[in-house]
């Protein structure tokens, strides 16, 4: 596989992550001044769409197929990635979105991110040229 290929996937990785960048956004708007300040949020922009655009890649290497059922797939384990991330590194459920439960983010991304990825990653892949 050439750079070029690999420069197009880490784009349309970072791509995807302006999704979450908009929820997260929203629960940070609803958070009182104090926990704004404590907050990760404003560190966690810097590196989300680097990493994103990073895993990525390393899943269409391993999933090399261009069909777009392979991409539902990236998208699914690409969401239960994130969310054991979010949950038990940055503890995302908890302080940003003050869930009872936070286990249920490893059911729900995988159902967000399989979608995300079946249709705007496909699209953007196949359609979307650089020069």
């Amino acid at each position: 596989m050439s750079y070029y290929q690999e420069i197009k996937q880490f784009l349309v990785g970072m791509s995807v992550s302006l999704v979450p960048l908009i929820y997260l956004s929203m629960a940070f708007q609803k958070l009182p001044a104090l926990e704004k300040a404590q907050s990760i949020y404003p560190k966690l922009i810097m590196g989300l769409s680097i990493f994103y655009g990073l895993v990525y890649v390393v899943l269409r290497k391993l999933l090399p197929s261009s069909r777009q059922s392979n991409f539902f797939l990236i998208g699914a384990i690409a969401g239960e990635i994130y969310s054991l991330i979010g949950h038990f590194v940055f503890r995302l459920p908890e302080r940003l979105f003050h869930l009872k439960h936070p286990h249920i983010v490893h059911l729900i991304a995988p159902l967000i991110y399989a979608p995300l990825y079946g249709f705007l990653a496909y699209y953007l892949e196949k359609h979307v040229l650089l020069y």
